[in-house]
């Protein structure tokens, strides 16, 4: 029976595609009468996703695939801004292209060239496909490994109790200033946890990358190699929270959202376009979202604790990179006013900037992450010592 049940997100979530891809070569007026069909297929899908507990962590990841797939749809079918012309805006056909609209389906991050340009599917030599193949799976074993033999063995060798994720765990810097002492097994407890959500985040998603890599190019045939390319950057990119974020996490999510983004700067707000005021409207509408989005999953999966701490944890990472770009702002014009930009763009300035940054970064999550993560594990731990 739980087999059967898993099936029913998947099946609403294929009926929503196979109605997109009807409205994607139909008429506008036609999308009109269809993106209900659309929209409420995809909502009963991510109302399901709980039917999809294994592998662990499935739902959480259908549930936001989901969401940022139905705003990318839409997207598609009606945004008329600079998103959509990338595409090359998609005009009404009198037949259907089952190729042009299968390279919109899933492709978030819009990595094909312009829709009416794309070329007929090249022949890949056999051998190439073995080569992906093979790096799919060293990627995944690779990756399994890591999480098996270095990130679970660090959290048993910690011997981790209901207690350390106690509400009064959170608060960090007030309790040292209160005056209370802090056991070393809470500062380790945190500066692992401050890490540890991004492992476990790019574990799941990557795997899950990879393995749809592998069926649609290896298996299916669908797709060339490179049109699978890495979604995350290097972790070296992250000295910042805006780099963290901009050059180091996936954007999967990002142009979906940056549509919404559009459409609250420049039809509600009115900020001018091309504007530093239009950057920071969208970019604070795309962590609005993603908290939203985060918190909308939670709430689907039951999660009764700390369900707004994601819109709290994505509106926090907004600020500290409002706060450096204000910084950055400041000491560019301090050195220019003072001539000492030859002293800033200096090698070892830049590297001791970098040092810097990663200990700036790597504090952030360690004060904020525990405000946002430790009530969820708190909730799973009660629940686990309770069964």
């Amino acid at each position: 029976m739980t087999t059967i049940r898993s099936f029913i997100p998947i099946t609403w979530f294929l009926t929503s595609s196979a109605f997109a891809a009807w409205a994607l070569n139909s008429p506008q007026r036609q999308r009109f009468i269809l993106s209900p069909l659309v929209i409420i297929s995809a909502v009963l899908s991510f109302c399901t996703l709980q039917h999809l507990t294994w592998p662990l962590g499935l739902n959480s990841i259908w549930g936001l695939g989901v969401s940022v797939w139905t705003l990318h749809i839409t997207a598609l079918l009606y945004t008329k801004d600079s998103l959509s012309q990338s595409l090359g805006h998609i005009q009404p056909r009198a037949d259907i292209n089952w190729r042009r609209t299968y390279k919109l389906w899933t492709n978030t991050r819009l990595l094909t060239v312009p829709i009416p340009q794309i070329a007929p599917i090249k022949r890949i030599h056999q051998q190439s496909r073995l080569r992906f193949a093979a790096f799919m799976v060293l990627r995944i074993a690779m990756s399994v490994a890591v999480d098996q033999l270095v990130v679970t063995r660090a959290l048993q060798a910690m011997h981790l109790h209901l207690l350390d994720f106690a509400a009064v765990r959170e608060t960090y810097i007030r309790r040292v200033l209160q005056g209370y002492t802090i056991a070393s097994h809470d500062t380790q407890v945190r500066a692992f946890f401050s890490v540890h959500w991004i492992w476990s985040a790019y574990f799941l998603i990557n795997t899950a990358h990879h393995i749809l890599a592998f069926f649609f190019v290896v298996v299916l045939r669908l797709d060339q190699p490179d049109e699978w390319p890495p979604l995350f950057g290097s972790p070296l990119e992250a000295y910042t929270v805006q780099r963290f974020w901009g050059k180091f996490w996936h954007r999967l999510a990002y142009r979906p959202y940056l549509a919404c983004a559009g459409i609250c700067s420049h039809h509600i707000l009115k900020t001018p376009r091309g504007s530093r005021s239009e950057k920071l409207v969208e970019t604070f509408f795309i962590f609005l979202l993603s908290g939203v989005t985060h918190s909308l999953v939670a709430w689907q999966l039951s999660d009764r604790c700390g369900k707004t701490r994601d819109i709290f944890f994505f509106m926090a990472n907004f600020l500290a990179g409002a706060l450096e770009m204000v910084l950055s702002k400041t000491t560019q014009s301090f050195a220019a006013r003072y001539r000492l930009t030859k002293y800033l763009n200096h090698s070892i300035t830049i590297l001791l900037k970098r040092m810097f940054g990663y200990l700036w970064v790597w504090l952030f999550f360690a004060w904020i992450i525990p405000k946002w993560h430790y009530p969820k594990v708190y909730c799973a731990l009660q629940d686990f010592y309770q069964t």
